[in-house]
């Protein structure tokens, strides 16, 4: 006998109900067919797991502190400072994703430093 789809628990269900992606553009959480992305499920049970009360708190948890270390940001054609907003999500990214990313960051971080070295 074929073996049955596993089903998701019901706070895991509760959490991603309504969740849709745009159509035609790439979702970093849901694959095409749908289903989490392999790297993000410890991170969304644990989420699930907290319930809606939970999250809420943790989110507000992290927006006192921002707000109470005056956390900002100035963008280059801004005059002034906007707080910094943080989302109680974190973006995964699996080892290969993360291979990409990173010789990319490393060949910027590199021609930063001759730029400021050739000053």
């Amino acid at each position: 006998m074929p073996a049955q789809p596993q089903k998701s628990p019901p706070a895991l269900e509760a959490l991603l109900d309504g969740y849709r992606p745009a159509a035609g553009a790439y979702d970093e959480l849901l694959g095409p067919d749908g289903a989490l992305r392999p790297g993000w499920h410890p991170l969304v049970e644990r989420l699930a797991g907290m319930g809606e009360d939970e999250r809420r708190r943790a989110q507000a948890y992290a927006d006192d502190q921002l707000r109470e270390h005056d956390v900002t940001f100035r963008g280059a054609d801004e005059g002034g400072s906007r707080p910094w907003l943080l989302d109680l999500v974190p973006l995964q990214f699996s080892a290969a994703e993360w291979s990409r990313l990173e010789s990319g960051l490393i060949q910027r971080a590199r021609l930063l430093d001759a730029l400021v070295a050739d000053t």
